[in-house]
């Protein structure tokens, strides 16, 4: 059902903390609370995108076809660009931060539970 049904959330966490064990901090952030995660995405871009700290966004959002996994490259006057896995599919597109966290926190039928995001944030020693 793994390969059917695309990479979960939870999936996705459990292969980004086995394969970067050493040299990453994996920081899930998920919720079905649009404020609360509002203010720590919020935080998150601020960190990445104001304050330079080395950290990668990673989302999984829901989108046309369903749930969809890609990385933050930025992030400007209450939007944030989304660089897509598939650029011929979708190319880097500017989203409203607002449409960003609602597909983030909606409820995934496949496993229960709402999608989210993750931060990679090299390990103290590793950069």
């Amino acid at each position: 059902q793994l390969f059917t049904k695309g990479i979960s959330f939870a999936n996705g966490v459990i292969m980004l903390k086995t394969l970067s064990v050493d040299r990453f901090e994996v920081l899930e952030r998920s919720s079905f609370d649009e404020v609360q995660i509002a203010e720590q995405l919020l935080k998150d871009l601020a960190a990445a995108f104001e304050q330079g700290e080395p950290i990668c966004i990673l989302v999984n959002y829901i989108r046309l076809g369903g749930g969809h996994w890609s990385p933050l490259a930025g992030w400007s006057n209450g939007h944030v660009l989304i660089l897509d896995t598939n650029q011929q599919r979708l190319p880097p597109h500017w989203v409203l931060l607002d449409t960003l966290v609602e597909s983030l926190c909606r409820y995934n039928r496949t496993t229960q539970r709402p999608r989210g995001y993750v931060v990679l944030r090299p390990k103290r020693g590793t950069s």
